[in-house]
């Protein structure tokens, strides 16, 4: 009698798990929306958050839905690149009934390309690289967004070096986080960066002939970021995606990546983690990616391992299929009626004698 008891208070305690978080909003009924996705969204650039916060913000708004939005994501961008990047990803999401929001780190798009000092504040310049402000910057905007949306789930999205402040949110603000997409994390740099000919070439430029050692990285992205010609010559046509980049700049990224595996061992075990692998990635180390696995205590995490694929995969607007479906995979499995699926299921293998799930 006893036994029976704890299993069903055991199964209790699992159903109550999926609602220890605000929950995901259900997904809507397009049928009777407008079948353009162009209409269901509104876009705002430098809105109330960048007021607050002295940084450029990108957001994409749900318009016209009668339900309640699904969640709020937040897109965290890689290394010389910006906010923007991630547009036609976060129009999906505000099309779909998810709020969506980017922002630029300080170094990088718009911070860096700022002739006017729009975004400067007390005489503090964010042209230059730095990643524990801009860490500042986006734990600042989380709080903001979670104080005017405390019902809905937070979905932090990085790429490459985006991941290591959404790990590092995670692990000392867990209170902030609901759920992580993270692609192409740069566990470890891969030494074909260091060790191409362009790279050396570069690099003694950077050391010998640029007083400001700056290094030039088209090479970066016409040979290692990806294996597709048509996001070759979308990064190269992008004004705002810095093309040169300081030895110090590339020092300090180095170091700051390389502490993806501590942030990631402290991440709580119920955090839900969707990981995105390229196998021919050129930029970090594909393999590494199964030691993050194994170093995040989170229990519910999903690994897309994706053949013939490399490093860029969601800044860009030639999205893979294969990237698609997994994203639209991981967030139905959240949704209401999924959630209470699965909580039902294994309420019911527990009466059926199943042990602690």
């Amino acid at each position: 009698m006893f036994k029976r008891k704890l299993k069903y208070a055991i199964a209790i305690c699992m159903a109550s798990l999926f609602t220890s978080v605000p929950a995901y909003g259900q997904r809507p009924d397009f049928a009777q929306y407008d079948p353009d996705p162009n209409k269901r969204f509104s876009y705002i650039q430098d809105g109330k958050y960048s007021k607050e916060l002295n940084i450029p913000t990108y957001e994409w708004c749900p318009v016209g839905f009668k339900e309640k939005a699904r969640g709020y994501a937040i897109f965290v961008h890689g290394l010389t690149l910006h906010g923007q990047r991630y547009a036609v990803g976060a129009r999906a999401f505000a099309a779909g009934n998810f709020y969506a929001l980017s922002f630029d780190m300080r170094g990088f798009g718009r911070c860096y390309s700022d002739p006017d000092g729009k975004f400067s504040q007390n005489g503090e310049s964010k042209r230059g690289v730095n990643y524990n402000k801009s860490f500042e910057d986006l734990v600042k905007l989380v709080k903001l967004v979670k104080e005017d949306h405390p019902d809905l789930p937070i979905i932090l999205v990085g790429e490459s070096l985006g991941v290591t402040p959404c790990l590092r949110l995670a692990a000392e603000h867990g209170d902030l986080v609901d759920a992580m997409v993270l692609s192409s994390a740069a566990v470890r740099v891969n030494p074909i960066m260091v060790f191409h000919p362009k790279s050396i070439r570069a690099g003694l430029k950077g050391l010998i002939i640029d007083p400001k050692f700056n290094v030039k990285l088209e090479f970066f992205m016409e040979d290692l970021v990806s294996d597709d010609p048509r996001i070759v010559q979308e990064l190269l046509d992008d004004p705002l995606i810095r093309k040169k980049l300081t030895i110090w700049n590339l020092l300090q990224t180095d170091r700051y990546v390389a502490k993806n595996l501590k942030y990631a061992a402290q991440i709580r075990p119920a955090m839900p983690i969707l990981l995105l692998q390229g196998s021919s990635d050129r930029c970090v180390i594909p393999g590494k990616v199964v030691k993050l696995c194994r170093d995040i205590r989170s229990d519910d995490q999903t690994l897309r391992w994706m053949d013939n694929v490399s490093h860029l995969l969601l800044e860009t607007k030639y999205l893979k299929p294969a990237t698609v479906a997994a994203m639209v995979s991981f967030i139905g499995a959240r949704e209401p009626d999924r959630q209470k699926e699965l909580a039902e299921t294994k309420s019911d293998l527990m009466k059926l004698g199943a042990g602690e799930i």
